[in-house]
């Protein structure tokens, strides 16, 4: 009986240290295009398996520095290929540009890539 209650307390603390080593990640996402609605959804539960807890809202409601954001530019940028991105990291703020939704798709693409092989989000 005393073993199985420190395997159970010792499980809890494993699951306990694994989700505080993750931040929340809000992806801010104003597109309703299913290009990039696509893409953020495969981001969304790639970041989620890898044990960061996420959400979608459309706009910044708040500025909390506890959370990571993606934030996905409103505008399309003409300076950029087609179907071609940009992805900036700033401390807690991961910025993507793109020049249409296929670049936001890409970029979001990239970033589940990024994780995979890093386990980490870049910063």
């Amino acid at each position: 009986m005393l073993r199985i209650s420190w395997l159970i307390i010792l499980g809890l603390l494993t699951n306990a240290s694994f989700a505080i080593g993750k931040q929340k990640v809000v992806i801010v996402n104003p597109h309703e295009n299913p290009r990039v609605a696509y893409g953020v959804g495969v981001l969304q539960n790639n970041l989620r398996t890898a044990g960061y807890p996420v959400s979608v809202i459309a706009k910044v409601t708040s500025n909390k520095r506890e959370e990571t954001r993606i934030l996905i530019n409103k505008d399309f940028v003409t300076g950029i290929k087609k179907e071609g991105f940009s992805i900036q990291s700033d401390e807690n703020i991961i910025r993507i540009s793109a020049a249409d939704p296929s670049g936001v798709l890409y970029a979001c693409l990239e970033l589940v890539d990024l994780v995979k092989t890093n386990k980490i989000l870049p910063q």
